[in-house]
């Protein structure tokens, strides 16, 4: 008798003949294909297999969670790296990796902030890994959906001519930008500053001049070393 299904691996302990012989094992009072042919017409068989199965259950379950794994190429510490810039705030908007790499490559101010383009530059793929990663260039987009995000998101950036060059130069026109207009607002305050002081380095004849009808008559102010009066 063979089971049909995958059934638990149970501990028997086979009882020697000699034991047998008080036993209703001794002399079987119907032979196996009878008891068999017995035991299918009534459904019993197949409830013994239904009620062992368990480990066919477990073993189907580890089986299909196998298959629907997703493929990965890259290290799990460099995959794992990946993963945490695509969970960024700004980054998780664009929702899969073929429209955040778009996003990349159309150098979205957004997304490509220098934060962002230095964690970027961090986690390239190096030459083995690129290697690897250019064998699913090709891949149709059922196989890339197999891929795991963050070798997507690699297998869609390393298509991008000069790469490496590619994000330094992002990274240099961002930090340029912000040290432009770092430069403008200090500019801006120079200037006012440099206002404030021409305007308190002027004389002010406010008062020199004292008004008597519609004519202005000069003050009589005294030169005290000649005692002489002077306008």
């Amino acid at each position: 008798m063979i089971a049909s299904k995958k059934m638990k691996q149970l501990q028997w302990e086979k009882v020697p003949k000699p034991r047998l012989e008080k036993t209703i094992w001794s002399t079987p009072e119907i032979e196996e294909e009878e008891l068999l042919t017995k035991m299918r017409s009534v459904n019993l068989w197949s409830e013994m297999e239904n009620e062992f199965k368990a480990k066919e259950i477990i073993y189907d379950a580890v089986k299909k969670r196998k298959e629907t794994e997703l493929l990965s190429v890259l290290a799990s510490d460099h995959r794992k790296r990946i993963e945490i810039l695509m969970a960024g705030s700004t980054a998780k908007s664009f929702k899969d990796p073929e429209r955040l790499s778009e996003a990349i490559a159309n150098f979205d101010n957004t997304l490509c902030t220098e934060t962002f383009l230095r964690e970027l530059q961090g986690v390239l793929p190096n030459d083995d890994d690129r290697g690897k990663l250019l064998t699913h260039s090709a891949d149709s987009e059922s196989e890339l959906e197999a891929l795991h995000p963050a070798d997507r998101l690699m297998v869609r950036l390393i298509q991008l001519p000069h790469l490496s060059d590619r994000v330094k130069g992002m990274l240099f026109r961002v930090r340029f930008d912000q040290n432009v207009e770092l430069l403008r607002t200090v500019s801006l305050s120079s200037e006012t500053w440099d206002r404030a002081d021409e305007a308190e380095s002027q004389p002010t004849y406010q008062g020199m001049y004292r008004p008597q009808g519609s004519q202005a008559i000069p003050r009589i102010a005294q030169c005290h070393s000649c005692h002489g009066q002077l306008p």
